[in-house]
């Protein structure tokens, strides 16, 4: 049912989604036979299930760096294109290890997302009924910021400053989005704010590259 309601619900422009593996396994964003992306569903321990519940799961997501080359990624998916066309020297800090995006509705928009970031399953659930309803929230809260970040919507500069653990590199990604805007009149306001972000703050002392590599 994850399965079937998955590939019913979730669509992504220029990419096939295609199922891999068995259970809840992952749906992944393909470009050809190339593996862009993907959007996991996961067990959660019992401690973190609801009582009296048979069972739950939560939902990830993420795009790593260096799985893929520039030319795998559509042209229209415009900042996934330009960083992986960056290269930049310093580690990146996503929460999901080695994404240039990368999020798990435990810490992501939780609030919106059944219990606490997690759906939990009960015995008198009619299953085919509640997945299909998980998977249709699965589409209005996360899968528009997936959408942001991989055609570099300016709204994404929200979901940055938000959430800047859930980006590699969120200054370089925060400039790439303005600069694919033409808001270049910004870079000084994202400048300030990233000061007040520990994580961004760090990525200052790379400016000179991502400004050299962004062509600012």
């Amino acid at each position: 049912m994850v399965k079937k309601y998955s590939l019913e619900i979730i669509n992504i422009e220029e990419l096939d989604c295609k199922f891999k593996g068995a259970g809840f396994q992952s749906l992944v964003f393909m470009n050809k036979e190339t593996e862009l992306g993907w959007l996991q569903y996961s067990y959660v321990t019992n401690r973190m299930t609801a009582i009296g519940s048979a069972f739950g799961f939560y939902v990830s997501a993420g795009f790593r760096i260096n799985e893929f080359s520039t030319e795998d990624v559509p042209d229209k998916l415009q900042l996934l294109k330009l960083l992986t066309l960056l290269i930049l020297s310093h580690t990146n800090w996503c929460v999901s290890s080695n994404c240039y995006y990368g999020f798990s509705s435990l810490n992501t928009l939780k609030k919106d997302f059944y219990d606490d970031g997690h759906v939990s399953i009960f015995e008198k659930d009619i299953l085919d009924e509640k997945i299909k309803e998980v998977i249709a929230l699965i589409n209005t809260i996360y899968v528009p910021r997936i959408k942001r970040f991989l055609y570099g919507n300016i709204e994404l500069l929200d979901d940055i400053f938000e959430k800047s653990n859930n980006f590699g590199y969120p200054l370089a990604t925060a400039l790439a989005v303005c600069k694919l805007n033409k808001k270049e009149d910004l870079f000084n306001e994202i400048i300030e704010k990233s000061k007040k972000d520990s994580r961004m703050e760090k990525e200052i002392q790379y400016l000179e590259e991502i400004k050299g590599k962004l062509k600012y």
